[in-house]
Parts: structure tokens; C-alpha cells; sequence
């Protein structure tokens, strides 16, 4: 606890040392009955996912999110340690086309063309070519050729129905499993734990760890028949026809969208000698629990007005995505999709990391065992008194410059002495 008025450097070094260098941590007031000059403030950490918003708690979830996916291929903290034994498959799922945009990085980055076509133009008269070789940073990566031709509106209702389209999956592949081994309805279990990520594009793909149980969960072994490559056939066979229906019973586009033609799945072996392989795949899917604005285009913040669009410091691509859900959630057919709340995530209405019910340890868990070990540890002199009240204060330091340090430390440590992006507006 610290009290409201200006501290010393020693006071701010401790109260960093508190919040965990949380760069915009909650003020609680506490106070007693009948002694308002005993008032106080209590900084809590903000527990914010962001790495734009806050490096240091951003840190503490990806590492959270490891754990959650570590737990379910290799066992503990509750999980049996012998789940590594079961039938997994690490699956990734891709957004359809709504247009070609410019590509080229990664691996090839600068090596491979952008796009070879024929000597071809499209309505509006663009070259369906880019001969460029695009190297990563390249603004243009993800931009469409042609604005006018990409599907904007396809686009943001895609994102705002992905976790339909994988929970129809997720139940599909269950049913093909069960019929394959005439197993019956509710003798299996398909658990898994999956990651969203969002393309320079915009679109949303999911990256997911899927593992059969036997029907009471992690703790009994599926049939012998139920190996990893028969999820891969499953999932082969079921992702290309899983659709959804669209609202709007198609008057003004598609009536229903489904997966992209790109479909990964990877069998991951059981056994110790896997272990580096399940770290890095838990490495993986944690990595992208903490994307936002700086890698992934999504923004930090919520839309609140129309007005707020054109002043975002985004690349026109990503506005116009934004326009599209903002308008979109003006549209009483798609009143139920609220697609003004996750205009910013442009339609993408879902978690960055969900699980199944039995997939592993949960983040609540995690927080809490964390939360006891800080209370044992914690100086009683720091401590809010038993007949305390508490109410909310705000948000950030009273000083905003200690929120800036706590945001450029916080990063510092987590990625060295690299020159640290500035915290989104919020903080």
C-alpha cells in the first residue's frame, strides 16, 4: 500500500518492486470505519494480456498460458503425468481468401516473389501481379492489391464466427473417432487447448493441441485403436466441409463460410523423448497469448465512436476492417454478433487462448496458487487492516511518469537492451 502523496525515488522503486513493474495497475482505496485520515492506496497489477498495454503482466500470462499448455501434453499440477502417453495432434487452421494481398515473409522473406500472374488486371484495373520480393517489415505485407476487390465484409464475419466453426470441428472429429472404433456416443473425449492468431491480413488462424482421453477425462487411457494418426484422418476428412450459416440467409453474400483450404496437423509422439517437443509446441501456442497491435495488427482498445476510426494509428488495410465491423454492428441482422464491441479485434469475438473443460490446469489455478504464495511471503506491514473497506480508485500511478518507467523496465528486462515500443493509449 502507498500513500497518494509524491515519493521519493526509493518510494517509486518500491512500489514498482509491489506492482511488478506493472506499467497501469488498479488503485484500490482502503480505509477504516470512522478514520478517514487513515486512507489509503492499494496498487493491484493490472493483469493485462497486451504486451502493448503492459509488458509485465503481458510476461506473467504468456507464461500462465505455457503452463496451461505444457500441463496437458506432459502432466502436472493435477494433470496425470502419464496423459503424455495418450493420442495428440497439433493442428493449424487457416481464414479462406477474401482477396489477394501482398505476402512473401518469413522463411522467403526477400527471395521469393510477391505474386506471379498473368499479364492480368482486375475490374478496377490493378495489376493481379506484384513481382516485388518483399522483405519482413515491408508496410505493404498483408495490404490487399486492390482494396476495392477484397471482401471487407466477408472478412469480419469470418473472424466473428471462428469459435462456431471450431466447436462444429471439435464435435465432428469427436463423432468420426467414435465411429471409426463403434466406440459409441460418450466413449471418447476430445480435449484441447487453442491459440487465435491474427495474419498482417487480418484474419484470425488458430493453432491447436488436440488429445483423446478415455470418457472420464486425463485420467483414463482411450481405446488402443485411437491413435494420432487417426485424428490427423479425422481431421482431414471433417475440416473441409465444416460450415456455419450466416445471419442475413445470404440476401447480401455467401450464406454460410467454413475453413481455408490450408490445413497443418502434426502427430505428436508419446513417451519421454518427446519432452523438447512438447515444450517447444507449448512455446508455440503461448507465444500467441500476448500478440496484439505491434505483431498483429489487432488494436489494444476497445471502439467507443465512429469518430475514433479515423485517428487510429493503423495502415488503411486494418481500417478498413474496423469500418466494416463498426458498420456491420449498425445492421439489425447481425445485431446478435455485436460486432461494435470487437470492432478493435476486427469481428474476432473470441479468446486469444481457450481450452476444453479437461484439456489441463486452468488460468484461475495458476492465479490463485500465485496469489497464496504472495500472501505467505507478503510483509505484514503491507497489509490492509482486518476491519479495512475498499472501493476503486482508478487506474496508473498518480504520477504518469512512473507508469512510463514501469512499462520501458518491465520491457528491458523481458527482451533486453532492445529499444522498447511505447505503451498503447490506456496506460
Amino acid at each position: 500500500m502507498t500513500t497518494t502523496e509524491a515519493l521519493s525515488p526509493r518510494g517509486i522503486v518500491d512500489q514498482l518492486d509491489r506492482t511488478g513493474s506493472c506499467a497501469r495497475p488498479v488503485r484500490i482505496v482502503s480505509f477504516r470505519e470512522g478514520y478517514p485520515e487513515d486512507d489509503r492506496v492499494m496498487l493491484l497489477p493490472c493483469k493485462d494480456r497486451r504486451a502493448a498495454v503492459c509488458p509485465a503482466c503481458s510476461h506473467t500470462y504468456k507464461g500462465d498460458a505455457w503452463q496451461v499448455v505444457a500441463t496437458g501434453l506432459q502432466g502436472g499440477k493435477g494433470v496425470p503425468t502419464d496423459v503424455g502417453m495418450h493420442p495428440r495432434v497439433f493442428v493449424t487452421l487457416t481464414a479462406p481468401s477474401f482477396g489477394p494481398v501482398h505476402s512473401g515473409s518469413g522463411a522467403g522473406a526477400g527471395t521469393r516473389v510477391c505474386r506471379q500472374s498473368c499479364d492480368t488486371r482486375c475490374v478496377h484495373g490493378v495489376p493481379a501481379a506484384c513481382l516485388a520480393r518483399h522483405v519482413e517489415g515491408d508496410p505493404l505485407l498483408g495490404q490487399p492489391l486492390c482494396p476495392r476487390c477484397f471482401d471487407y465484409r466477408g472478412a469480419v464475419l469470418w473472424n466473428a464466427h471462428v469459435a462456431v466453426l471450431w466447436q462444429r470441428t471439435a464435435k465432428r472429429v469427436l463423432r468420426y473417432l467414435e465411429r471409426s472404433g463403434e466406440a459409441g456416443e460418450g466413449g471418447l473425449r476430445l480435449s484441447y487447448v487453442k491459440a487465435a492468431e491474427f495474419q498482417r491480413r487480418g484474419l484470425v488462424h488458430l493453432h491447436a493441441v488436440v488429445r483423446v482421453d478415455g470418457n472420464d477425462g486425463p485420467d483414463v487411457f482411450p481405446p488402443a485403436w485411437a491413435m494420432s494418426d487417426l485424428v490427423v484422418e479425422a481431421l482431414t476428412a471433417v475440416v473441409p466441409e465444416v460450415t456455419t450459416s450466416l445471419p442475413g440467409n445470404g440476401t447480401r453474400g455467401p450464406a454460410a463460410v467454413g475453413w481455408g483450404r490450408q490445413m497443418v496437423a502434426t502427430e505428436l509422439a508419446g513417451g519421454d523423448e518427446d519432452d523438447d517437443r512438447h515444450m517447444a509446441v507449448a512455446a508455440y501456442v503461448a507465444k500467441y497469448a500476448t500478440k496484439t497491435a505491434d505483431t498483429t495488427g489487432a488494436l489494444a482498445q476497445r471502439i467507443r465512436s465512429a469518430s475514433e476510426i479515423a485517428g487510429l494509428a493503423v495502415n488503411d488495410h486494418q481500417r478498413r476492417l474496423v469500418e466494416a465491423a463498426w458498420t456491420l454492428g449498425s445492421d439489425p441482422d447481425f445485431a446478435e454478433l455485436r460486432l461494435r464491441r470487437c470492432a478493435h479485434a476486427f469481428g474476432y469475438r473470441g479468446h486469444v487462448v481457450t481450452k476444453s473443460l479437461r484439456y489441463s490446469t486452468t488460468f484461475s489455478a495458476l492465479r490463485g496458487a500465485r496469489a497464496e504464495y504472495r500472501a505467505k511471503t507478503a510483509d505484514p506491514r503491507n497489509q490492509p487492516a482486518d476491519d479495512a473497506h475498499f472501493g476503486f480508485a482508478g487506474r496508473g500511478y498518480n504520477d504518469p511518469s512512473v507508469g512510463v518507467l514501469a512499462f520501458h523496465l518491465a520491457q528491458l528486462a523481458i527482451t533486453g537492451p532492445e529499444r522498447s515500443p511505447s505503451p498503447e493509449r490506456g496506460s
